[in-house]
C-alpha cells in the first residue's frame, strides 16, 4: 500500500502553510474527494466503523460521468467507485455473482462521450482485457487539457482473472487507501476495513527521504487541533498538537505549536523535540511548511519568520537545531545554490548572503 502522490508547491507566504501534501514513488493512495453532498452525522458513528460497509450508505455516489452495469440490483455497489482510483478495480460479490468494477477515463480533444454503447470484455491467460466502445459529440476544450469522460464499469466476472487491461492500460486490483465520508478521513486495508478510522479532517503521505524503500509515514489533521504523524503501521509517533512538521530520524522532529491568548492573538513556537515529544529546544517564530523551506531553503536549513517584526512579518533561516543562520528581519530569502542566499529587505534591495550567514555584498536596488 505504497504511494506516489507527488506535489510540487509554490508557496508565496502562508496561504499552504498547513497542509503539504507530497508523497513517494510507488502506489498512490489519493483518491477523487468530493464531500459536498455528504451528510452530516455524529462522528462517533464514523470513528466506531470497523469496515467500509458500516458508513457505505453514508458515502454519496459520483452522478458525473457515465455508467454501465451487468448487474440488475447494483444499487449498493456504486459507493465503491469512491474508494477506486483511476488505474484499479476491484472484485466483489452479489447473490453469488462475481463482478468487476472499474473505472475508464476517455479524454480527446474536441469530442467528449455521451453514453457508452457497449463493453467487449475478453481474458486470455488470467487476464481480462476491456474495450469500452463510446457514443462521442462535438465539445470545446477547456483550456488546454482534453476533455475527459469517466466511464464506471460494473462487469460480470465468469472467470477466475489475476489482472486487468482497459484500453491497453493495465489495472492494479485495489490494495486500500483513503477514504473520505462525511468529510472525514480515514485509512482502508484492501479488505475494506479500518487501519485508521474516521478521525481525522486530512491525511498526507510524508515520506521521511526520496529513498523509495524508505517507509512513507502519513501526516494527519484535525482543524482547530494540530498535525500529528503516523507511522508506516499506522500507529501514532506524534500527537496531532503541532503544525509544519520536518522528520529528522525516529528521535528528532521539529514543529510549531500554536498558542492561543486570552485576546484571541496567537503565538507562535518553533520546537524541536524528541520520540516522546519531550521538548529539547524552543524559539518563538512562524515556521514555514516543509516545501516552502526545501524551495527556499539549502539542505538542512529551514525558513521561518518573526511576526513581531515591524509592520510585516520578517523572514529568516535557522538550521535544524534551530540556530538562527540569518535574522529574521527580510521581506524574502531565496536559496541560489552553491552556499548563497539571495535576500530581498523591505526596500526591495538585495544582497547575497553565504549559508552560514555571512552578507557578501551591499544591499542594492533589485
Amino acid at each position: 500500500m505504497k504511494n506516489k502522490l507527488v506535489a510540487l508547491l509554490l508557496i508565496s507566504a502562508m496561504a499552504l502553510s498547513f497542509a503539504g501534501c507530497q508523497g513517494k514513488k510507488g502506489h498512490d493512495r489519493s483518491r477523487d474527494r468530493d464531500n459536498s453532498t455528504q451528510e452530516t452525522v455524529d462522528e462517533k458513528v464514523l470513528a466506531e466503523a470497523k469496515t467500509v460497509h458500516d458508513v457505505s450508505y453514508l458515502i454519496e455516489p459520483y452522478d458525473n460521468g457515465l455508467r454501465y452495469s451487468e448487474c440488475k440490483k447494483d444499487e449498493d455497489l456504486y459507493f465503491y467507485f469512491n474508494l477506486l482510483k483511476y488505474d484499479e478495480y476491484i472484485k466483489v460479490n452479489v447473490e453469488g455473482q462475481d463482478y468487476l468494477l472499474v473505472c475508464y477515463s476517455y479524454s480527446s480533444y474536441g469530442l467528449t462521450g455521451t453514453k457508452i454503447t457497449g463493453v467487449e470484455k475478453k481474458v486470455f491467460d488470467g487476464i481480462m482485457h476491456i474495450e469500452v466502445d463510446l457514443k462521442t459529440e462535438t465539445k470545446e476544450n477547456e483550456g488546454c487539457f482534453p476533455n475527459s469522460t469517466t466511464c464506471r464499469l460494473i462487469l460480470k466476472l465468469d472467470e477466475d482473472i489475476r489482472d486487468v487491461v482497459v484500453s491497453d492500460l493495465n489495472y492494479q486490483e485495489y490494495d486500500g487507501g483513503y477514504v473520505t465520508v462525511c468529510n472525514k478521513m480515514g485509512i482502508l486495508d484492501k479488505d475494506l476495513n479500518f487501519v485508521v478510522p474516521l478521525i481525522y479532517d486530512d491525511i498526507f503521505d510524508f515520506p521521511i527521504s526520496d529513498n523509495e524503500n524508505d517507509p512513507v509515514y502519513y501526516r494527519v489533521c484535525i482543524n482547530g487541533v494540530g498535525q500529528g504523524l503516523l507511522d508506516e503501521n499506522f500507529n501514532q509517533v506524534l500527537s496531532t498538537s503541532y503544525y509544519n512538521l520536518y522528520y529528522y530520524n525516529p528521535n528528532k522532529y521539529i514543529a510549531m505549536i500554536e498558542h492561543k491568548n486570552g485576546s484571541d492573538e496567537t503565538e507562535f513556537e518553533i520546537v524541536w523535540i524528541d520520540g516522546d515529544e519531550n521538548v529539547i529546544k524552543s524559539v518563538p517564530g512562524f515556521l514555514e511548511c516543509e516545501n516552502t523551506s526545501n524551495f527556499y531553503c539549502m539542505d538542512g536549513h529551514l525558513l521561518f519568520c518573526d511576526p513581531t517584526y515591524g509592520p510585516e512579518w520578517g523572514k529568516g533561516v535557522m538550521d535544524e537545531e534551530l540556530n538562527i543562520i540569518i535574522e529574521p528581519i527580510y521581506y524574502n530569502v531565496f536559496w541560489l545554490g552553491e552556499g548563497h542566499y539571495n535576500v530581498e529587505n523591505f526596500d526591495h534591495e538585495t544582497a547575497h548572503f553565504s549559508s552560514t550567514g555571512e552578507q557578501t555584498t551591499d544591499f542594492k536596488p533589485s
